[in-house]
């Protein structure tokens, strides 16, 4: 706000300036007291609300006259835990959940950062820069989880310090590393404590958490967790001093459960929760909209509609430290507005970004244009691409320790749901010294390695289809190609098109590819707009759950590498056991 809007605010609610808009006759939703109000005016000047009133003296012969008899005025929602930064790009997201009344989201970004480092981070901010949707960030202390197994710090201390320091970033990102921070890591816990200084927001990760250790994490700083999956662990968290996120999104949805913490008891201080989906997938997003599935999800579960919005708005606005411009309706906030028919029908009839309407009946009035940045593998990570020039069918093969003829029992990874694991053993036949899948419900998993001259290769079993090569440099945390399937040319073909497509998932079976969904924005992210994307992804799984796969095979890839969930993992290393915290193949 420059010093003439600044003036110019100021003296609206005293009649010495006209606004640009009134919004007369509405009901106002009041998150700051959890009330409705009527017979008030809300003037508009530039982006912001100016005055919440019943005077007139600031309308002049100038002045838009909105009349919303009956509807009901809400801020627009907020996404207090995003993970935006993969998948889809931020442009096509705005144009699907802009009109269906997200308007601020706080994402992380370590997705992008262990895919380009610094640059993933700058392609994000200058991207969303000129959005009307407004987005903040979170930035990684700790990225990888295990440097010593899956590569190098993606961001540097001097890195670090540059982008912890730009306003749009509130937080430190989802601090899934946090066995690093309890054990005294010192580069981990000279980021945070920056942070801490700078009073910005620390997220957590308590999966599994015992109090002990919760108890440990809120001393390392952080001030909210998303992982609750029983109502007893909001409680447990809100007692504690930390902001609890009710998560409801395409990996977990367990808002039926955790809101029985407010339902079972009314009087509840809900402040101090919040709704995020933490993730979304493309289909999901085109289906449910975004932070309103949320709010709609959480009235059909009992919440009170007014408790719902405020979990939505004021909530995380407060504990992300922006409520003085989103998050309420009142003076000096953007004018961030939804016209809702009614509190239990959270989807707004219209949406006003920066006092102008956007959006109505869920449809934008004008389009973000798609202009996005191509980082190509020459741009990747250094970690992540490959020093040799393809994948041949002998980077695949599996040496046996037994002799021809005999059968070598192998650790294998064994799916148990879409992102949890459990260690099994099987027992496979040895011919011409390579190890030989004998079950069609076994497959290889092949990582490009540490030393990025050859894969580490290990066995999994469990994901439901028999396929030739499935290949991927979408799969978190640090987000280096691997590849699965059970024929060494299809998976040899399908890494080196994943590769050459600039990165993303490509499925070949039979010698033939079957699918490809390209991701040029570091191998991670999509050019393209959401429909685009969610087509060339629904190819892939269709085929993957007509040969047997459950539900989201998809999401299960790309938690196979995912080292911060229990309990058996591929890492650039070889096969790594979470919980012993050893590599049992390589």
């Amino acid at each position: 706000m420059n010093m003439e809007e600044y003036k110019d605010l100021i003296q609206v609610p005293l009649g010495r300036v006209h606004a640009d808009k009134v919004i007369n006759n509405a009901r106002i939703i009041n998150t700051y007291t959890g009330k409705v109000q009527s017979g008030l005016k809300v003037a508009i000047k530039g982006s912001r609300i100016a005055y919440v009133g019943t005077s007139d003296s600031m309308v002049g012969e100038e002045t838009e006259v909105i009349d919303a008899t009956g509807m009901f005025l809400a801020p627009g929602y907020i996404d207090p835990h995003g993970h935006t930064d993969f998948g889809a790009n931020p442009i096509t997201l705005v144009n699907e959940i802009l009109p269906r009344g997200t308007t601020a989201i706080m994402t992380d970004t370590k997705s992008l950062t262990a895919a380009l480092g610094v640059t993933g981070i700058q392609a994000l901010l200058d991207m969303t820069e000129q959005l009307p949707l407004k987005f903040f960030y979170a930035v990684t202390a700790a990225n990888p989880i295990f440097p010593h197994l899956e590569g190098e710090e993606s961001l540097s201390m001097e890195e670090y310090t540059r982008f912890i320091n730009h306003p749009r970033v509130l937080a430190v990102g989802e601090l899934v590393s946090w066995v690093r921070a309890i054990d005294l890591d010192e580069t981990v816990l000279s980021k945070l404590n920056l942070a801490r200084r700078l009073n910005k927001r620390i997220e957590g990760h308590g999966a599994g958490c015992s109090p002990e250790t919760l108890n440990a994490l809120i001393n390392v700083g952080i001030t909210s967790c998303h992982e609750s999956i029983t109502p007893e662990e909001i409680q447990h968290r809100i007692n504690l001093g930390i902001h609890a996120m009710l998560r409801h999104g395409s990996i977990r949805s367990d808002l039926e459960a955790l809101s029985r913490v407010i339902t079972m008891d009314p009087e509840l201080d809900t402040r101090w929760m919040m709704l995020t989906p933490d993730c979304f997938s493309p289909g999901d997003i085109l289906t449910h909209g975004y932070m309103v599935f949320l709010v709609e999800e959480a009235i059909r579960c009992g919440v009170p509609p007014v408790k719902a919005i405020q979990m939505a708005t004021i909530n995380p606005a407060q504990y992300l430290g922006i409520d003085r411009v989103v998050g309420g309706i009142g003076p000096s906030r953007y004018a961030d507005i939804l016209f809702l028919e009614h509190p239990s029908l959270p989807a707004p009839v219209k949406v006003m970004v920066n006092g102008e309407i956007v959006a109505e009946n869920g449809k934008l009035i004008q389009h973000s244009q798609l202009n996005c940045p191509r980082f190509h593998p020459g741009n990747w990570r250094s970690g992540r691409v490959p020093s040799f020039k393809a994948a041949v069918t002998e980077h695949f093969l599996v040496k046996a320790v037994a002799a021809d003829g005999e059968y070598e029992q192998v650790p294998v990874i064994k799916i148990v749901n879409r992102t949890i694991t459990k260690l099994d053993y099987v027992k496979l036949p040895v011919k011409s010294g390579e190890l030989i899948i004998n079950d069609e419900d076994i497959l290889k998993i092949s990582m490009l390695h540490i030393n990025r001259d050859r894969f580490a290769t290990a066995f999994m079993k469990g994901y439901g289809a028999s396929i030739g090569g499935l290949a991927t440099s979408t799969a978190h945390d640090h987000h280096t190609p691997f590849v699965i399937g059970n024929n060494e040319d299809d998976m040899a073909l399908a890494f080196n098109r994943m590769m050459e497509i600039g990165g993303g998932l490509v499925l070949v079976d039979g010698g033939q590819i079957k699918g490809e969904c390209p991701m040029v924005i570091g191998g991670i992210m999509s050019n393209r707009d959401m429909g685009s994307l969610n087509r060339e992804l629904k190819v892939i799984e269709q085929y993957l759950m007509e040969r047997g796969c459950k539900s989201g095979p998809l999401i299960t890839l790309d938690f196979l590498a995912h080292t911060g969930v229990p309990f058996i993992r591929i890492t650039p290393s070889g096969l790594y056991d979470v919980r012993s915290k050893e590599i049992l193949f390589s």
